[in-house]
């Protein structure tokens, strides 16, 4: 070329009957999916944690209740159960299976959506597994529950009640409380129906209450008599919270009756 002259490199045009295609813009990476409300709070307080929780609240005067429901989520007991509190403006707690929260991960988001507690329950409610087993189902419901929710608990509730088995070692060494009740509306027995489940409550209601019901798939005279429960218990002039707000004021409650320790007497030494 010519001294002094410039040159610009261009790309060679596309031969006739050639597409272009135009570079697709890369898409930015979607926004983590937030964490859903918690509502109330679910912590438990101090005093409680890695303990047997069975009667602490036991002699405790303030008329409230907390409605518990094991076992689920189901698809067709769960949906009128939470019907049923949100007509009644009640937060409960609800303590699910892990196989269960896998099959309906939306029913689990809509229970903390509705402002409801949950606790851990275990991954398949085995009868005997063995140690192994027990904190793996434990780490393993913890997984999901956060998959799902993107939060985690600090509620669990043995299977059967059973505070020796291995769930329950399992639990107290990850830090949990072992969730009993104090009330059972029995529904889990042979030839229940809904009136035996409301007279069950309804015989046992104390203040400071922490009711047994299931919301599993065959517990349909549970959710019949759930309206007639809460009524009753309204009637009696109680309100309703969620175990964690139990579990304040069963604290609250040992705290202001708790007996003073014995001092010594101090004697002058005789001469």
């Amino acid at each position: 070329g010519t001294l002094g002259c410039k040159y610009v490199i261009v790309p060679d045009a596309p031969k006739p009957g050639t597409v272009v295609v135009a570079a697709k813009p890369i898409a930015p990476a979607p926004a983590p999916e937030p964490a859903l409300p918690l509502g109330n709070s679910w912590d438990v307080p101090e005093s409680m944690k890695r303990t047997k929780i069975r009667n602490q609240g036991k002699g405790i005067k303030k008329k409230i209740i907390a409605l518990t429901f094991d076992d689920g989520p189901s698809e067709n007991i769960t949906p009128q159960v939470l019907d049923i509190l949100d007509e009644n403006k009640i937060k409960a707690t609800f303590f699910l299976m892990g196989i269960q929260m896998h099959a309906r991960p939306a029913l689990v988001k809509e229970i903390i959506r509705r402002g409801h507690a949950v606790g851990n329950h275990t991954y398949t409610h085995a009868r005997n597994p063995d140690q192994y087993v027990a904190e793996e189902e434990l780490k393993n419901w913890d997984n999901l529950f956060k998959d799902i929710t993107k939060r985690s608990t600090g509620l669990f509730r043995p299977p059967f009640g059973n505070l020796k088995s291995a769930y329950s070692s399992a639990a107290l060494k990850a830090g949990y409380p072992l969730i009993l009740w104090t009330n059972t509306g029995a529904d889990t027995s042979k030839h229940i129906n809904a009136e035996k489940v409301y007279k069950a409550v309804m015989e046992q209601l104390k203040p400071g209450d922490i009711v047994l019901l299931h919301d599993s798939k065959d517990k349909q005279h549970t959710a019949t008599a759930l309206p007639n429960i809460i009524k009753s218990i309204r009637d009696e002039g109680y309100s309703f919270v969620t175990v964690p707000e139990m579990l304040k004021e069963w604290d609250s409650f040992a705290a202001e009756n708790e007996k003073p320790k014995p001092t010594e007497k101090h004697t002058e030494p005789k001469k």
